[in-house]
């Protein structure tokens, strides 16, 4: 019975105790653990949870303090870094925030659509497998050495233009071995392959290979000196999922000419018409990252979506820690113009395992609901604004359900510009 007593005992003290750890936990995600704050502006900090705070400089020293709140005002004059250490209820130390002073920072949210076109550095190995050779042997060269993902850069010391520059020197080479540069994350490799024949005769190595990317996504937003972000997510390799490495890409005007409704389990898209002739072109694509794609515009486009839509206009960024859950608008071009459309959003993940989950949105308007079934292909970096601010940027869709889907904070989006 004692025994029995023990072990009663021992099992409310461990779920006290992890009540108390996951109560812990989630208060401790309750902020992030990047403050931006705009320089001469005063803002107000919630912290959802009672908490006291010490300010210090990067020389340590203490700036300021405050008691037990669930809020603070801030103001700084001047471009700056501090360290903001956070005590829940004034005790228990909670986390150090970094608190990041920045200038006021204004852009054009746009939700246009862009055709892309995307060129990688030499080709990119997608696929690896074998063939049967011209003696009915079954060969696999490139088997063990290469791998999904690789980035052919070299062929016996001269440089791959690209796909079918390099399906020619396997073709070529009479089965003499061939001595290749290899991209391997932010490794060089260089590795020797022989190419066998086929039972046509034709040399190969048994790899599938891919140079470029097309498609149609939206613009985020417009700098004043004519940069722009679009996608909010990189463009990765459908086939590898590897994020693909840029060379030169290129934006270009595009037509929505159909849109495939999204339902359960089957995400819609919106198809477009693009023309890829240099008149047609209306940007350069000089950074593909993981939170973005990123480049400058021609001064002539930027000129004409200005003149075409009432809605273009800066407005003020807004820090990840100045969204709320609640009401907030996206602007897309899915009825051939560029209209706001209501959303919700229902959970801001400050410690996303993915950045591209940061935000959960639902569309809660008719218009799009009717048009769409919701979000789809295609509407990845529609601008997200609350409050009179930029704050983000669509995603993803939700498969299962259409109606919701994922986004980025505009913060992370810019920094990762930066990077």
């Amino acid at each position: 019975m004692n025994h029995v007593k023990k072990l009663l005992k021992l099992s409310i003290v461990f779920s006290v105790l992890g009540t108390m750890l996951y109560t812990y936990v989630f208060f401790r995600n309750q902020f992030p653990d990047t403050l931006r704050v705009f320089e001469g502006e005063e803002q107000l900090v919630s912290f959802s949870i009672p908490v006291s705070g010490t300010l210090y400089d990067k020389r340590e020293r203490e700036v300021m303090s405050f008691p037990v709140t669930d809020n603070v005002t801030i103001v700084a004059d001047t471009d700056y870094q501090f360290r903001m250490q956070l005590k829940l209820f004034g005790v228990l130390p909670l986390r150090d925030v970094n608190v990041q002073v920045t200038p006021k920072t204004s852009l054009t949210p746009v939700g246009v659509p862009v055709g892309i076109y995307m060129k990688t550095n030499g080709a990119m190995v997608i696929g690896i497998g074998d063939f049967i050779g011209s003696d009915g042997m079954k060969y696999a060269p490139a088997r063990y050495l290469l791998q999904e993902g690789d980035y052919i850069l070299q062929v016996n010391g001269e440089k791959v233009t690209g796909k079918k520059d390099l399906t020619r020197r396997i073709r070529e080479s009479e089965g003499e071995a061939l001595q290749l540069m290899v991209e391997r994350g932010e490794e060089l490799i260089p590795m020797s392959l022989q190419p066998k024949a086929d039972q046509n005769g034709v040399y190969k190595l048994g790899i599938w290979i891919r140079d470029n990317a097309q498609g149609v996504g939206t613009m985020t937003f417009i700098a004043e000196d004519g940069s722009f972000g679009a996608l909010g997510h990189g463009i990765n390799d459908v086939d590898t999922g590897v994020l693909m490495e840029l060379q030169y890409g290129e934006l270009y005007h595009t037509d929505i000419v159909g849109i495939r409704r999204g339902s359960v389990g089957t995400p819609g898209e919106l198809t477009g018409l693009i023309s890829y002739q240099e008149d047609n072109k209306i940007g350069e694509i000089s950074r593909n990252t993981k939170r973005g794609i990123f480049g400058k515009l021609d001064n002539a486009f930027i000129e004409e979506i200005s003149e075409e839509s009432d809605y273009l206009h800066a407005v003020p960024i807004g820090a990840k820690h100045e969204i709320k859950e609640g009401e907030a608008t996206i602007l897309s071009a899915v009825s051939g113009s560029v209209e706001p459309y209501s959303i919700r959003i229902d959970k801001i993940n400050y410690y996303s395992m993915s950045e591209k989950r940061e935000l959960e949105l639902e569309v809660t308007d008719r218009r799009l609901l009717e048009q769409t079934g919701g979000i789809i292909q295609g509407m990845s970096g529609s601008p997200i604004i609350q409050n009179g601010k930029l704050v983000g940027a669509v995603t993803h869709v939700l498969v299962n359900d259409p109606t919701k889907g994922y986004g980025i904070f505009i913060e992370d989006m810019l920094e990762q510009n930066h990077t």
